[in-house]
């Protein structure tokens, strides 16, 4: 038992088997392009935040803590608007099929 592989959810999916890590980003990045922008401003904001703190500017650190805290908002947003997405256009191409 131990010698026979797990089943998996991706065994009819041949596309998966031969797809690389690179081509496989870009295509997520091609799916959902909000998502990648909401990382780079809560990234730049925490950056913003570091900055302040360390200059002192204690009401700078303030907005740039609460920018991160929209930015992560709009990246949680934009993962669940497209999962709705592509939940449909999922069920679309196996009506297809």
């Amino acid at each position: 038992m131990a010698d026979t592989p797990l089943p998996s959810s991706f065994d009819g999916d041949t596309g998966f088997y031969e797809e690389s890590r690179l081509q496989k980003f870009r295509r997520r990045l091609f799916e959902e392009p909000l998502i990648p922008l909401g990382c780079f401003l809560t990234c730049w904001a925490l950056l913003g935040a570091t900055k302040s703190i360390r200059a002192g500017d204690h009401h700078t650190a303030n907005r740039m803590f609460r920018r991160r805290i929209y930015a992560q908002g709009f990246t949680i947003v934009a993962m669940v608007a497209g999962s709705i997405y592509w939940d449909g256009d999922r069920k679309k191409r196996k009506e297809f099929e």
